[in-house]
């Protein structure tokens, strides 16, 4: 995209999305969010 670096990442919240999960391979206890951000930015 006209020379612009992007990177991405998974993070494994609670279900609240406000803490990591303790449990990332539960899925009634994690929500899982991508994350896709400028690298410039990162």
């Amino acid at each position: 995209m006209d020379g612009v670096e992007y990177v991405w990442k998974i993070d494994y919240l609670d279900t609240s999305m406000i803490m990591l999960s303790d449990a990332p391979e539960d899925i009634n206890k994690t929500t899982r969010v991508l994350l896709v951000i400028r690298a410039d930015e990162y």
